[in-house]
């Protein structure tokens, strides 16, 4: 179940907040106040260059968080803390990322990662931090190979709105993999998978143990 399915009228807090948000981004280059709330990593000021790609990144970080709540149905938590009248929804947003990354890594909140450059370098090495670092990296040459699997804004108007396009995630294909993962070969890659599987209209469960997830 979907935020706009669960709870329409709270969905137009998030409506608010990712607009104000939109408009906010274009300060984050030159002010140390408006990335001061999501400690951002690294700082973005009047001495950073801000690509479009980092902005891109962040605001897929962001609106992630949510995306993550949803799947592990955790709606009630995150609307609560949303709907916090006693603070700004910017401080609520912050909030919930601090937490939410908190747990993710389960360890203390260290700040926001916003480096395009950074999470690309990371993820071209990422066996070496471990094996669950090592599992990230899989998982994402999967949607590059198989799934396309990605979590973009490009699909019309949402409470998110548009910050972070498709080709965003097929941008980290080719930086991470290389220039034979370029999205004519993820399509055709997909298109591939579906024809093996049947694709979501003429899927048909053969495999009586074959069950499908989409939780972490």
């Amino acid at each position: 179940m979907t935020l706009p399915a669960y709870d329409p009228p709270k969905v137009i807090h998030f409506d608010v907040l990712f607009i104000l948000a939109s408009i906010v981004r274009i300060k984050f280059a030159t002010s140390d106040n408006a990335c001061r709330e999501d400690r951002l990593v690294p700082p973005w000021n009047e001495n950073t260059i801000v690509s479009d790609l980092d902005v891109q990144f962040f605001f897929q970080t962001i609106y992630g968080v949510y995306q993550g709540m949803v799947q592990q149905d955790h709606r009630d938590e995150v609307c609560r803390v949303m709907t916090n009248k006693t603070n700004t929804p910017l401080q609520n947003m912050a909030y919930l990322n601090e937490r939410i990354i908190e747990y993710w890594q389960q360890s203390p909140f260290n700040g926001t990662d916003n480096s395009y450059a950074d999470v690309v370098e990371f993820l071209k090495t990422a066996q070496k931090y471990g094996p669950e670092s090592a599992t990230m990296r899989l998982w994402i040459w999967q949607t590059c190979t198989e799934f396309g699997y990605y979590q973009s804004t490009d699909s019309g108007y949402s409470i998110f709105g548009s910050p972070t396009p498709l080709n965003f995630y097929t941008r980290i294909c080719v930086d991470v993999y290389g220039d034979q993962y370029k999205a004519a070969v993820i399509e055709k890659s997909i298109r591939m998978m579906n024809k093996l599987y049947g694709g979501r209209d003429k899927y048909e469960v053969q495999y009586t143990e074959l069950l499908l997830f989409n939780v972490y």
